[in-house]
């Protein structure tokens, strides 16, 4: 049973959201139902800090002080459809993937045309 991504592929994601997000750090938390098959990986986005580590309010870079809510996003597998959600200006978003398909999804459930 996975109870965590493997070491490796924490590190290539981290890698590929530190390129695009260059001022966020963000946490990799994984959630593995295995009665229904599902995996959900939660990325939680915090703010970098350039300035001296002792001169911080909280030691801990991965404090709640340092929480950046509007980056995170959420990828979801189960019964061959893959979902990324994620928050678009104020409202949240996904883009659902199957095998045949591939829609956007607002946050009332509804399909609608790619978010611009």
């Amino acid at each position: 049973m996975i109870t965590q991504l493997p070491l490796e592929t924490q590190l290539a994601i981290a890698k590929i959201l530190e390129e695009h997000y260059q001022h966020r750090r963000f946490n990799l938390t994984t959630d593995v139902k295995v009665t229904y098959s599902f995996v959900e990986i939660e990325f939680k986005g915090y703010f970098a800090e350039s300035f001296d580590p002792t001169n911080r309010p909280y030691p801990d870079p991965f404090h709640e002080f340092y929480r950046s809510k509007c980056h995170d996003f959420d990828l979801h597998w189960g019964n061959l459809e893959l979902s990324l959600s994620a928050w678009w200006r104020s409202e949240i978003f996904s883009l659902n993937y199957t095998p045949n398909s591939r829609v956007w999804i607002g946050e009332e459930g509804e399909e609608i045309a790619r978010p611009h």
